[in-house]
């Protein structure tokens, strides 16, 4: 990096905030999980880099991660980083979020215990595979709807009071993403980055 003040502000950027861009102007544009704990990203290409560079920077910056990548290679990059919980499978995916779910019921302890980002590409196609997953193996005795995608609900309106942070991956072309989680009390004002092209 050339700029040598770009370089500066970047590297001033607290602990809650992560780049995203740089202004016409050459300043850093940056997303800060404090003004906004859960971030959609829409986008006809480029969601997933976004998550990537996104989750590199929180990862770099003391956060963990539980990266939900249910087609299984974009984000092998983070599989075997020791802060990182990966998830390829619908499975594992439905496992992990009702653990989550669990944890946050129970009251578990959270002070000194770092951030956490849930990262879910192609949030759309995940909701729907944990739906499917959830129809076809629940007794008729169990709720009719995924304990998996409750527990994302419950994460949701969690937010930053539990120092939880979901930044989701969907397609400008999906026709109801998201839409089985209703934004939580901490989405009030959602924050949404775009991405083109």
């Amino acid at each position: 990096m050339a700029d040598t003040g770009l370089r500066e502000q970047i590297q001033a950027l607290p602990g809650s905030a992560a780049l995203i861009g740089i202004s016409p102007d050459g300043r850093a544009v940056a997303v800060d999980i404090n003004a906004a704990p859960h971030i959609p990203i829409r986008s006809g290409a480029g969601s997933t880099t976004i998550l990537r560079t996104l989750t590199a920077q929180f990862l770099r910056q003391g956060a963990d991660a539980l990266v939900l990548d249910h087609t299984r290679s974009p984000h092998l990059w983070a599989k075997d980083l020791p802060t990182v919980t990966h998830r390829g499978n619908v499975t594992g995916i439905h496992d992990a979020l009702v653990g989550l779910g669990f944890e946050l019921k129970r009251g578990t302890h959270l002070d000194g215990v770092p951030r956490l980002m849930v990262v879910i590409d192609r949030a759309d196609d995940t909701l729907r595979h944990l739906a499917r997953y959830w129809e076809s193996f629940r007794l008729k005795d169990q709720p009719e709807r995924s304990p998996a995608i409750a527990a994302l609900e419950t994460v949701r309106y969690a937010g930053r009071a539990a120092r939880i942070h979901v930044r989701a991956g969907v397609f400008v072309g999906c026709r109801a993403p998201l839409s089985r989680v209703p934004h939580g009390a901490e989405d009030a004002s959602p924050r949404c980055l775009c991405a083109t092209g």
